[in-house]
């Protein structure tokens, strides 16, 4: 008997913590209803539209977070204890589990994934893997055929210009199979050396290594992938540089942006681009665009990129709903511009989505995002993803 009173223990200990869970989720329970409400215009742009975040409000459930899905929204707290354990804001990573759930074990959910017909790419720096043995400088590349559910996974450590650095940061992944770029940050703290680089790597060579493609001038510190919030997720050729620097308060100031082009490997030249107020580069099949902040809204140009310098033409000037509202622009599908709106009023904030038609400027879908539960006066909501899913 005694044998068994580990096992015992242990199964009486995962009751109980089973127990105690169910009775918090069932205390914490919200009672609140999130919908997103059609204003005005044609319902069917939003039809595959996800959204990740969190909606406060004056009556916070534990867990605020939420995703919205198929037309649906759901609490994660309305999750079973094991679909949270298992559970990503990424809507990609959430397909991938659902028909090659294997491949995920033991990579990060917070890395780059890509997936076309025949493949499905993962991309992440080792530091960034959970209980990684080794983690000093090195980059971890996975590819599942999916023809063949066979997996290939190389690790590649920095070129030997780049060795002497210290620490390295991944800033930023642009996969295009058979290559894939990586954006890392490099410091030497003995030497007070920091710097900004482009890596490539191409997976069918006979032997695929690291390749140093670029150092960028050191008044370049910073990157922002192109995006006003970070919403989106998509794999962008284009990556915004940034020249930032920090007053004693913490503030940041942008002294200086870029756009960069990993499959040219150049730096646009695009001398408008100083004349624009937050500039955000928005990558579609139709071609390169750039968002420029107006006076309510902003102003959408299009990128001549077969031009040097790079020609901006005005297309169009989309607008928010009101004076006191903020309008983020955030990606591009099939000439429809998505994007999300705040307006306070009073401390308070209401949020929209909007679509807009990319070359006329034309609304054609308008829907606010709002609770049920008569106890909140006002309803936050806090986005981390907005894209849209298969």
């Amino acid at each position: 008997m005694a044998k068994y009173t580990k096992l015992i223990g242990t199964i009486i200990f995962t009751l109980i913590t089973f127990s105690v869970y169910s009775i918090s989720q069932g205390q914490n329970s919200t009672n609140q209803t999130l919908t997103l409400s059609t204003i005005e215009g044609d319902p069917s742009y939003i039809d595959a539209l996800y959204l990740a975040g969190y909606a406060f409000t004056n009556t916070d459930s534990a867990d605020p977070s939420f995703v919205y899905q198929n037309g649906d929204f759901t609490f994660l707290e309305e999750l079973s204890f094991l679909d949270k354990i298992d559970h990503s804001t990424n809507p990609l990573i959430n397909k991938i589990k659902d028909k090659h759930a294997s491949f995920l074990r033991g990579k990060s959910p917070y890395a780059t994934f890509e997936e076309n017909k025949e493949r499905i790419i993962y991309a992440s720096s080792r530091s960034d893997i959970y209980w990684s043995k080794s983690t000093a400088n090195q980059l971890s590349v996975s590819v599942l055929e999916k023809s063949t559910n066979k997996e290939t996974t190389g690790v590649f450590s920095l070129p030997d210009n780049l060795q002497n650095s210290d620490f390295m940061n991944l800033r930023d992944v642009y996969i295009t199979y058979p290559k894939i770029y990586f954006t890392v940050g490099t410091s030497n703290p003995s030497i007070n050396t920091e710097a900004l680089s482009v890596l490539s790597v191409d997976l069918e060579d006979s032997e695929p290594k690291l390749k140093l493609v670029r150092e960028f001038d050191s008044e370049f510190n910073d990157t922002n992938n192109g995006n006003y919030t970070g919403l989106s997720t998509s794999n962008s050729r284009y990556l915004n540089l940034n020249s930032t620097y920090y007053s004693d308060e913490g503030e940041s100031t942008v002294s200086k942006m870029a756009f960069y082009d990993y499959s040219e490997d150049k730096i646009l030249d695009m001398p408008d681009l100083e004349k624009l107020s937050s500039p955000v580069v928005l990558e579609a099949e139709e071609g390169l665009y750039i968002a420029a902040a107006a006076e309510h809204g902003y102003t959408i140009y299009k990128a001549d990129t077969a031009k040097s310098p790079v020609a901006l033409s005005k297309i169009t000037e989309i607008s928010g709903s009101a004076e006191s509202s903020t309008l983020y622009p955030t990606f591009i599908f099939n000439d429809s511009l998505y994007s999300y709106e705040e307006i306070y009023v009073d401390k308070n904030s209401t949020s929209f989505i909007q679509t807009n038609d990319l070359e006329t400027g034309e609304l054609t879908y308008r829907g606010k995002l709002t609770s049920n539960n008569e106890k909140d006066e006002n309803v936050y909501f806090s986005l981390t993803e907005f894209e849209l899913s298969e």
